[in-house]
């Protein structure tokens, strides 16, 4: 019994000094005056988006993209609810009163009415918090993007 605990000790203490020896040496070794890694060029789209953010080269376009982006999300959620409607009308006229493409029908009427709840409602929380917190409902939804140069 106690051999085993010596052995599952020693165990605990090879470990220990392992991560020691892992969490020291290296850092050490590789710490370097100049920077590793290099420098990461942005992507041409991304320079773009600083440009028309009204915010100055070089500076948060990335914040800017992410809106355009979110907008775009909701656009496209906005067609898919829309065309869900549109082919569950269409299913629900050409079923000559089958009942189980009455029920799938039902089912896509009912998940695409909670898919555009749902958009509504994460504009409503965003206009809600933004007025909450920053005084202005349009903070999250279509925000402001200033720069160092317009402080």
């Amino acid at each position: 019994m106690i051999n085993k605990f010596t052995s599952k000790f020693r165990r605990f203490l090879y470990l220990l000094g392992f991560l020691v020896v892992a969490t020291f040496v290296p850092t050490t070794v590789f710490a370097q005056d100049e920077d590793p890694i290099g420098t990461i060029m942005k992507p041409e789209a991304v320079k773009k988006f600083d440009t028309s953010g009204n915010i100055g080269e070089g500076d948060i376009g990335i914040l800017y993209f992410a809106s355009q982006l979110f907008t775009y999300i909701t656009v496209l959620a906005g067609i898919w609810v829309f065309a869900n409607l549109i082919f569950a009308g269409y299913s629900y006229i050409t079923s000559s009163g089958n009942a189980q493409v009455h029920a799938k029908v039902r089912d896509r009427v009912t998940m695409s009415m909670i898919g555009m709840i749902l958009i509504v409602t994460v504009y409503a929380v965003g206009a809600l918090l933004g007025t909450i917190f920053f005084g202005n409902a349009t903070y999250f939804i279509n925000p402001t993007l200033e720069g160092p140069g317009t402080l």
